[in-house]
């Protein structure tokens, strides 16, 4: 109630009784009225008393109070001589309801709320508290909500006036989540069966601050991403051979995700080889030696196939790198071996060692005993029992014979006719030479 009505109610009530109880109006006493008051309704008070009391109205309130001449207020002749009080209350401010909200996480977010809350009068200014989410603030004075947070939340706005009344109106401010973000990863290259590693988690940020990124992707076989730190880390397969697209994928914790896709381009960097030791055979000897072990593929499933340039009597499986075979005459000597893995690309690597190849000399079968007459002709072949170490290597004949007998140096026959001196048992030696100088009788 205003201040006018308040008085006018008053004014309007004859019982001053009635007045006093309620407690609006309290009479108070001076040195110039009687002991138990004036009655503001007393027909005896006259016109001229006013001028002699000058008698006044106090109204108080928590704000102050007003003091004015009865006579302003009451009829004249009505009221002489008196001071009163009114007291006047704080209804304390009112407030309207505020419209949920709806925000993102990570994103600024501002409400001013000042204009649901009125103070109970005019020019009374209305500070402003709030119970908010951790990432908010509000401005005591303006009553404007900013910052950034994550969450559904409750928020409660408190204002309070300058006599601490206050009044409280809460509403819902639900966070979304607009997902992370990402940046473009650069196109990479690698080498099959070459360790590769990429850290991709500096191209993706979370939506807002305390928000986790879990990693996932779509790799190459001999890769793999560790889901927390986004690290690509791994040794690229044969399969993994030529370009391959990745795409790589960020998922907040409320399952909001994106993705980005890179060219990873394995390449072939070749098989490698060690060494392959000097060897030495025999010509007319088997001969076997597994050079698979001196070569290494890039990668893993990556087949090698081999080749060489060897000796006559030498060839080498494709698959295995077995060289075997038996060297012949023509491999007598020291021989440069040269070997070659090639790939599944076509990359090729090549070693080469020095394969000597000896002379291991004719053999020989024994010769049976043999009889012949003196005067008569005799032929007898011994070339079936000796053998040449290789194919190639020719034998040359010669043998310790009777007199009238001879042997023919190429083809090993033992031929003429035995003398009157032959008589008797001769002891008949022959020879086989090969080609390089070796000999056996």
């Amino acid at each position: 109630m205003a201040d006018g009505d308040i008085l006018n109610d008053l004014l309007g009530r004859p019982d001053k009784a009635v007045r006093k109880a309620e407690g609006v109006v309290e009479p108070t006493h001076n040195n110039q009225g009687d002991e138990s008051g004036y009655d503001l309704t007393n027909p005896n008070l006259h016109h001229g008393a006013e001028a002699k009391y000058a008698p006044t109205i106090q109204i108080v309130s928590n704000s102050g109070s007003i003091v004015t001449p009865a006579e302003e207020v009451f009829h004249e002749g009505r009221a002489t001589g008196e001071r009163s009080h009114l007291a006047i209350g704080d209804s304390g401010p009112v407030a309207t309801a505020i419209a949920d909200q709806s925000a993102f996480e990570g994103q600024a977010f501002s409400l001013n709320v000042s204009s649901n809350f009125k103070a109970a009068a005019a020019g009374e200014a209305l500070p402003f508290s709030a119970k908010l989410p951790a990432g908010l603030g509000i401005d005591a004075h303006t009553s404007t909500t900013t910052g950034s947070y994550s969450g559904n939340n409750t928020v409660t706005v408190t204002a309070t006036d300058a006599h601490s009344t206050a009044i409280s109106e809460s509403f819902y401010l639900a966070a979304g989540d607009s997902g992370p973000t990402a940046t473009a990863i650069a196109d990479q290259s690698a080498f099959e069966g070459q360790s590769f590693s990429l850290n991709v988690s500096s191209h993706f940020a979370a939506p807002a601050a305390g928000d986790a990124l879990t990693f996932s992707a779509k790799l190459p076989t001999g890769l793999g991403i560790d889901a927390h730190t986004g690290i690509i880390s791994g040794t690229p397969t044969d399969s993994d051979f030529g370009n391959n697209q990745v795409t790589v994928t960020a998922t907040d914790a409320h399952g909001k995700a994106i993705s980005e896709s890179f060219h990873l381009q394995v390449g072939d960097s070749g098989p490698t080889a060690t060494a392959i030791a000097n060897q030495s055979a025999n010509e007319g000897q088997a001969f076997s030696l597994n050079v698979s072990s001196h070569f290494k593929a890039p990668a893993a499933g990556d087949a090698l196939t081999f080749s060489a340039k060897l000796p006559t009597g030498l060839s080498i499986d494709a698959q295995t790198g077995v060289i075997s075979g038996t060297p012949t005459d023509d491999d007598f000597g020291n021989n440069t071996v040269m070997v070659t893995a090639t790939d599944a690309h076509g990359k090729a690597i090549s070693e080469s060692f020095h394969l000597a190849v000896g002379d291991s000399g004719p053999t020989a079968t024994a010769i049976a005993n043999q009889s012949a007459y003196e005067g008569q002709a005799f032929s007898l072949n011994v070339s079936s029992h000796f053998a040449a170490p290789a194919v190639g290597d020719a034998l040359t004949f010669s043998a310790k014979l009777p007199a009238g007998l001879s042997i023919n140096a190429h083809t090993g026959v033992i031929s003429g006719t035995p003398t009157d001196s032959d008589f008797g048992n001769n002891t008949a030696t022959v020879t086989a030479t090969d080609a390089h100088g070796k000999a056996i009788s």
